[in-house]
């Protein structure tokens, strides 16, 4: 899955590429970037499936879809409590993470949310991106309530699973820092996606920022106009009405941002699902904002 670029090239954040396995030539079926519930009833005894809940714990440990594992939000990023705040951890945390969960090279790799939190599955998809496994990894449309309403089967019991085995091939052309988004300012080629919902992109509050507004020249796709009432994607149609209608043009290059990265992480995700080469701002407004020597607009 080829990812967007949406920056200079200064002020990315760089990796270095580990190497890939010696011998392993063969490439995983790439996976819808969103699966539906037929989709993975189909799969879901593919032995090298691997497949992720995310939401509260309580709730997953009542029921969730037979074989997932419980995966929160907070074991991928830095703590709210840290500076800088909710960002991705570095590769080999992250490898960690997932090789406990018995993730390799060549798994395939579902994630879905157990009640509403799509924003938190979309942030595990862009992690799972920036490790290189972006083309093998999908989120369940519609998540566990689309599951439930399908009739499929639920269950209490939690598998044991063996290490996986991974190497990531970390991109450097997923997620941008301030120097780059700061370079970018009034580039005609990209669109500055806001991912907030419209009162904090209007400056009408400030929320966890240090001051209200706006990154200048942001247009406003909130992150909760991308999902129906089922908590579905929309209609590729649809999605592609939104983005227009924000002032996002064919072939612009997407850079999202939100409060902390997290909402943003969905509009990444839709924007590659329509096409689109895109970025996500890690530190997002709460960093931006809380430099006193950028401009905000309001």
């Amino acid at each position: 899955m080829q990812i967007p670029i949406l920056l200079c090239l200064f002020g990315w954040i760089q990796v270095v590429t580990p190497a890939v396995i010696p011998g392993n030539d063969t490439e995983p079926e790439k996976a819808p970037l969103v699966a539906t519930v037929d989709w993975l009833a189909q799969h879901i005894n593919d032995p090298k499936l691997v497949l992720l809940h995310t939401g509260a714990r309580e709730e997953y440990d009542a029921e969730h879809i037979p074989g997932a594992l419980f995966l929160p939000v907070s074991d991928i990023a830095t703590p709210l409590t840290a500076d800088p705040m909710f960002e991705l951890l570095p590769p080999d945390r992250l490898q960690e993470v997932f090789e406990k969960l018995g993730i390799s090279d060549d798994s395939r790799i579902v994630v879905y949310f157990g009640k509403d939190l799509i924003q938190a599955a979309a942030r595990i998809m862009l992690t799972l991106d920036y490790l290189g496994l972006g083309s093998q990894s999908s989120m369940l449309d519609g998540g566990m309530p689309a599951w439930r309403a399908a009739n499929k089967p639920l269950t209490a019991a939690v598998r044991t699973v063996g290490r996986g085995k991974l190497i990531p091939k970390v991109r450097d052309d997923v997620v941008v820092n301030l120097t780059a988004v700061r370079s970018m300012l009034n580039q005609p080629g990209i669109a500055l996606v806001d991912a907030r919902l419209p009162n904090y992109y209007k400056a009408e509050s400030a929320g966890r920022a240090s001051r209200a507004g706006r990154i200048p020249g942001a247009v406003n796709i909130p992150y909760n106009s991308l999902f129906d009432e089922s908590l579905k994607i929309k209609n590729k149609s649809a999605l592609e009405a939104l983005f227009r209608a924000a002032g996002v043009k064919s072939g612009q290059k997407v850079v999202t941002y939100c409060h902390i990265g997290q909402t943003a992480s969905l509009v990444y995700l839709v924007a590659h699902y329509l096409g689109y080469d895109a970025r996500l701002y890690d530190g997002s407004y709460t960093e931006w904002s809380s430099q006193p020597d950028l401009p905000v607009e309001k």
